[in-house]
């Protein structure tokens, strides 16, 4: 899509861009020239995507080319408009018809009838080469959600975007945006519309993508995204085996529990435009938060009353404007009657009486476009108070029940019954629930200066599912978050440390490398001796500067003349029968501090049996070899390395086990050896002192310490 003057990368090559912003803009240009049907513009939270997503669209705007702005919900709508300026609607909006009302029944009973409200996919009326541009995509489901009372299409909503748009036949174009990292639709553990895979497998369409990952500038600072990002990066990885929400910076901050109530009302909030939330994991957290702060707020009065933050939790349709489920609005006014009508419902031989409740109200909301309007309603007080997300199916039948008894002469499926019931305000009482504190899924989509995030779950923290949801909680936040039960699990925060037993002398085999050129002072020796040979090369092999310069045999004894640092040292080696290492000793007379590290190290020899054995990694300067599917190895030796290094305590040897890492450690004339096992999630479980391996209560008791420092976060 170009004209004769200027293309989408032009346009955009004017605007200050991210380098990774100019890379998305190029495909994006190139996708717009193309044949391809889709493209996927996803990125990391303070990428930039919307102000790509304006960039679009002003070019499009500005080529007086067609396109449709929309969102899943109609808070994330808002977002686009108060973002780019441009119109946006919802998708339900965008892609549905009329309502039309289905009525179920199994006799002429009428305490025994069901309805379904059914949505139809509209005719599409866009030109042909119009571009849907959908934010917040990874929202879009492709699932049947089974609800006996509400139908949209085929009840598949990404299958019904693209019958709307009819692609690939036509030429129309759709631009999916989103973040992967963020919560998958309910009932799905993936984002389909974000899914290159999945939309070409299913739609035959071509599908082009780009990943932005580059903060902009003026967010790089942000404690919020940093929290994020780490979370993103642990997601990404595979390895769900940590978080540790960070309190750093100015822009988030970790409170008590006992704090958040008298907090989050002491805050300033425009009463036309909500600024804060709390978000919580479960419905019944999001009760008790919602009753506390009105406890608070409204103290001595129990029901709703004017001033009360309110959600809409079921689309409506029944006013002049479209209410959508999410949307969040204030009560102005609110009658202190209410209204119960009693509805018996029959199910086989049984009789049951629902009574529901209603009460009027003048409530104010603001539109997509940011305009403030109020609407007088009624609203159904059931579900208001409930500690349930939704009506039960007996209430919603109940709805029904009640209309067909106050029209019985109306008959379903003609025109003045369908005038009558979508004008009706008892069925099309508005669904609300208080709305100071949501679920995460109630939130994604919008955006607070303030929010307040609770971290408990119940369903633990190292899964995928908990790192979305807490990642897409916390990027809801504007400008501050405030963390309640911040999770702070790093690799080691479930490790359990073994105490250590007494240290004894060992005759455990020590592993040797094979394949050593020998050099020509042990030509014709037996091979115990040489063995004990490799042996020293690798105790010493940490160190360039130290070397074997020759060796003197003599009985029962190996006289080692070794280089260290441009002076030389002799250290005796005394030995048995069986070629076992029994003492190794200076000989007098020499500096004695180089002299007794030199003796330290090679004391680790003694009493030790020698076998030909793999070189063990990590004696060399560089660092050692990691497997490329466990990277918090890594991260574990870089911890401890960064420790030791302050304390000059060296990593002389590492081994990699199954599910453990044997470490051995030096510091002077001393070693010990500890090994970390891990469970398959990659968090180290049990550290494990290997007291027969060492030789020094004090260092092993140090590294020990330095363990318990990184379980516990400390000793940075």
């Amino acid at each position: 899509m170009c004209t004769s003057q200027i293309c989408y990368n032009d346009f955009a090559s004017q605007l200050s861009l991210t380098k990774d912003q100019q890379e998305a803009a190029a495909c994006l240009s190139q996708f717009l020239l193309s044949d391809s049907s889709c493209f996927l513009l996803k990125g990391y939270a303070g990428t930039g995507k919307t102000f790509l997503i304006r960039s679009i669209a002003d070019y499009l705007h500005s080529i007086q080319s067609e396109y449709v702005l929309m969102a899943p919900t109609g808070r994330a709508a808002k977002v686009i408009v108060e973002k780019t300026g441009h119109l946006a609607s919802t998708i339900h909006r965008v892609i549905y018809s009329e309502v039309s009302i289905l009525e179920t029944r199994s006799d002429d009973d009428v305490e025994k009838l069901g309805y379904r409200v059914h949505f139809k996919i509209k005719n599409n009326e866009d030109g042909l080469s119009v571009v849907y541009i959908i934010d917040e995509s990874s929202l879009i489901s492709n699932i049947k959600i089974d609800n006996q009372f509400l139908e949209f299409g085929t009840d598949y909503l990404l299958d019904d975007i693209f019958s709307y748009a009819d692609i690939p036949d036509l030429s129309r174009k759709i631009i999916f945006v989103g973040d992967n990292a963020q919560l998958s639709p309910v009932g799905m553990d993936f984002s389909p519309a974000l899914d290159v895979k999945y939309l070409s497998e299913r739609y035959g369409v071509k599908v082009m993508e780009y990943v932005l990952m580059e903060v902009v500038r003026q967010k790089k600072e942000s404690g919020i995204l940093a929290n994020a990002t780490a979370i993103r990066d642990t997601i990404k990885s595979g390895i769900y085996n940590k978080i540790d929400i960070s309190a750093t910076t100015d822009d988030v901050c970790e409170i008590a529990a006992a704090d958040i109530i008298p907090l989050f009302c002491g805050q300033v909030s425009d009463d036309n435009k909500p600024e804060k939330i709390i978000i919580a994991y479960s419905n019944r957290l999001v009760n008790e938060y919602n009753w506390s702060i009105r406890e608070k707020i409204f103290p001595g009065i129990e029901g709703i009353t004017a001033g009360d933050q309110v959600m809409v939790v079921k689309n409506n349709y029944s006013h002049n404007v479209a209410l959508y489920n999410g949307d969040m609005g204030r009560v102005v006014s609110v009658s202190p009657n209410v209204e119960r009508r009693p509805v018996y419902l029959k199910k086989g031989r049984e009789r049951n009486l629902v009574v529901l409740c209603f009460r009027n109200a003048r409530l104010r909301f603001l539109s997509i476009q940011g305009a403030v309007y109020d609407i007088n309603c009624k609203f159904i007080e059931n579900l208001l108070e409930s500690t349930e997300r939704e009506l039960s199916p007996e209430e919603m039948r109940a709805l029904y029940v009640d209309f067909r008894f106050r029209y019985p002469k109306l008959k379903p499926g003609t025109q003045e019954f369908s005038l009558v019931i979508k004008d009706d305000p008892y069925f099309n009482a508005i669904h609300l629930k208080y709305a100071y504190s949501v679920t995460c899924h109630k939130a994604q989509g919008g955006e607070w200066n303030q929010v307040f995030v609770d971290f408990q779950s119940g369903q633990g923290c190292f899964n995928r599912a908990y790192l979305r949801w807490a990642y897409t909680a916390l990027t809801r936040s504007r400008q501050k978050l405030f963390a309640i039960h911040a999770p702070h699990y790093g690799i080691m925060s479930k490790a359990v440390v073994v105490q250590k037993k007494a240290i004894v002398s060992s005759t455990k085999e020590i592993k040797i490398p094979d394949g050593v050129e020998l050099p020509a002072f042990l030509a014709g020796i037996p091979e115990s001796l040489v063995n004990i040979y490799l042996a020293v090369l690798r105790l010493l092999e940490d160190n360039d500067e130290v070397i074997v310069k020759n060796i003197v045999h003599h009985q029962y004894c190996e006289r080692y003349l070794i280089s260290a640092h441009s002076e030389f040292f002799w250290i005796n080696l005394y030995y048995n029968k069986e070629g076992v290492v029994t003492r190794v000793l200076p000989q007098t007379g020499q500096p004695q501090e180089v002299a007794q590290r030199l003796v330290g190290k090679l004391q680790l020899l003694a009493n030790r049996k020698l076998s030909v054995g793999e070189k063990i990694e990590g004696q060399s300067k560089d660092e050692p070899d990691f497997p490329a599917d466990k990277p918090f190895l890594r991260e574990l030796y870089l911890m401890l390395k960064e420790r030791c290094n302050k304390e000059n305590i060296r990593i002389s040897h590492l081994n990699h086990h199954q599910y453990n890492e044997k470490y051995e450690f030096a510091q002077d004339n001393h070693s010990a050896i500890v090994s970390f096992f891990y469970n398959k999630i990659g968090n180290i479980t049990t550290i494990s002192p290997e007291s027969n391996h060492s030789n020094s209560t004090g260092l092993l008791n140090r590294i020990l310490e330095i363990a318990g420092e990184m379980k516990n976060g400390t000793g940075v």
